[in-house]
């Protein structure tokens, strides 16, 4: 499950298990935090060992095999066909981006105002992914491919109707 290859790239895994150290405590995975966290110390003093990098991988994986269910049964609960708006909701995401759309061809910053519309009314459909990259375009301020993206989610719920 792992691609790490323990004495190969020490900077490697050490930003993997500094990164995972961060994850771990934000999920409320404390042990394998501080687990982590002794690794990360005994890495950045050169006393790191394989033996205990094997120990925290071991930990991590009996925390996805503990997580992995409840995701698969949240998502098997949620999963709506590909049609699966209510038909209020497509005319308000319609309206929206219709909206949105000559705010983000002018790279006006008021686009940010229309986030929270936007991702409630796309939850749960096939446009969740369209809808975070249009934010991530525009929070790294790229208006243009923001526009093009609302023109694409546009043209894909006129073909649902």
């Amino acid at each position: 499950m792992f691609k790490i290859e323990v004495g190969k790239d020490n900077d490697q895994i050490l930003e993997f298990v500094h990164t995972l150290k961060s994850s771990a405590a934000y999920i409320g995975a404390f042990e394998l935090s501080t687990s982590c966290s002794i690794l990360e110390e005994a890495l950045l003093n050169g006393n790191g060992t394989n033996a205990f990098l094997v120990s925290v991988l071991h930990s991590l994986d009996r925390y996805i095999g503990q997580l992995s269910p409840l995701f698969e049964n949240e998502l098997s609960q949620k999963t709506i066909p590909k049609s699966g708006y209510p038909d209020s909701n497509v005319g308000k995401l319609k309206e929206v981006l219709i909206e949105l759309l000559p705010l983000l061809q002018t790279s006006d910053f008021s686009a940010e105002n229309y986030f929270d519309s936007l991702h409630s009314l796309v939850a749960n459909t096939e446009h969740v992914s369209l809808v975070g990259e249009l934010v991530w375009n525009v929070e790294e301020v790229e208006y243009e491919r923001a526009a093009e993206i609302v023109q694409r989610l546009l043209a894909q719920i006129q073909g649902t109707q």
